[in-house]
């Protein structure tokens, strides 16, 4: 998990998520002003997404987890 981090900060990438299927929680991580990832708050059951990406795709936690 720590590898993929390092990679994909150095690498610029805005957003990711790491998904705890058995805990049902969605921790997301995304790049500051700084370029360095900061944590959202976890995710849970019956919180809305919506990706920086694509803000247009906004899903239920619940739907990762069907």
């Amino acid at each position: 998990m720590r590898e993929k981090y390092d990679l994909y900060e150095a690498c610029g990438v805005s957003e990711y998520w790491v998904v705890f299927m058995e805990e049902q929680i969605i921790q997301r991580y995304q790049l500051n002003k700084e370029r360095i990832y900061q944590a959202q708050k976890p995710n849970v059951t019956g919180d809305r997404i919506l990706p920086l990406c694509l803000p247009e795709l906004e899903m239920e936690v619940n739907e990762v987890f069907e």
